[in-house]
């Protein structure tokens, strides 16, 4: 169901506490300009809407613009749209075709794949792989039944988490990513039954015919510990989860940030974490071997720099980088 949120106009006042209030009142309503939408519950009831809003709409032909389009629009995109006309509503003196052409612009933006049926994600050349990664991947950091260890006695068995609600979702998630083009999917041993339902996903869709262990890239990685007897074991607890895949394209040591991991991840020797990684490459368990981090830029430079690794994985935001922060020393990572 869709977010409540309300447009307003420049003279408007913030709303943030009449929305939370009608959001209490009607439980599950939606409060888009001036009206409940139910995707869902089309005949739950609604409170009347408060004065305030009702005297604070945007020009009618922008309300009529998103209703006409709300079936093409995810929920996601719909809080985002509506976000944005309530800041520059309230934060610019914008006329109403100047609203209504915004409106517009928002609305081709999140209705992009009916205009686009067709479009692929672009691939490019991934470190010293050669594997083509699509430029946007999905990453499975959130998507689980649950945080627990899935090794622990105390977690959820495998057959619960794989008849749960949320693996009807991962499936859906997975096949819609590969509809456009979106075929890397990352996980973490530590990323509670995220590796359990991916791997779920992923074979219901070859058991259907729909792909086939070519039409993806699979990526886990496993922390970065001192000892190989522990990297193995956790090593193992993946492994016989994806086995059946033949092979894993990606496997990362896991957050490689301090200068311990450093030295750990760079050690040499039969009893290295390194040579363990190694023996299951020429194995054919693993494709490729490279390296996560939260680290700074220069612990990651020793890293890359030893030639040891055939990709990196670093953590960069859109809106200011978490290790590229324009300070002097260049080196980020507070």
């Amino acid at each position: 169901q869709k977010a409540t949120m309300a447009t307003t106009s420049s003279h408007a006042t913030s709303l943030t506490a009449v929305a939370a209030s009608t959001v209490l009142a009607a439980t599950t309503a939606s409060l888009l300009a001036g009206l409940f939408f139910f995707k869902s519950k089309p005949s739950v009831p609604c409170d009347p809407l408060p004065a305030c809003i009702v005297e604070s709409m945007p020009p009618e032909n922008a309300v009529k613009l998103i209703q006409e389009n709300l079936n093409d629009i995810s929920d996601d995109a719909l809080i985002k749209l509506v976000r944005q006309l309530n800041f520059w509503c309230t934060q610019a003196n914008l006329t109403d075709d100047q609203l209504l052409e915004l409106t517009r612009k928002l609305v081709e933006t999140a209705t992009w794949r009916k205009h686009a049926p067709d479009f692929q994600v672009p691939k490019v050349r991934f470190g010293k792989t050669e594997l083509q990664m699509p430029i946007v991947t999905c990453g499975g950091m959130r998507f689980q039944h649950t945080w627990m260890p899935d090794h622990l006695p105390i977690s959820a068995s495998k057959s619960t988490v794989l008849k749960s609600e949320s693996q009807n979702n991962m499936v859906e998630v997975v096949r819609q990513c590969l509809r456009v083009g979106i075929n890397h999917f990352e996980t973490a041993r530590l990323y509670g039954s995220s590796e359990v339902q991916l791997m779920g996903a992923l074979c219901e869709l070859m058991d259907n015919g729909e792909i086939t262990r070519e039409d993806f890239i699979l990526q886990t990685k496993i922390p970065t510990v001192e000892k190989r007897a522990d990297f193995e074991t956790n090593f193992e607890r993946s492994w016989k989860i994806f086995s059946s895949l033949g092979y894993i394209d990606l496997l990362s040591f896991w957050v490689v940030s301090t200068e311990d991991q450093v030295e750990w991840a760079l050690r040499e020797g039969d009893d290295s974490i390194m040579s363990a990684a190694l023996e299951w490459q020429r194995q054919g368990k693993i494709k490729h071997i490279g390296f996560s981090t939260h680290g700074t830029a220069s612990n990651i430079m020793k890293l890359i720099n030893s030639e040891k690794f055939s990709y990196v994985n670093i953590h960069y935001h859109y809106f200011g980088s978490y290790h590229a922060e324009g300070t002097d020393d260049t080196v980020g990572g507070h």
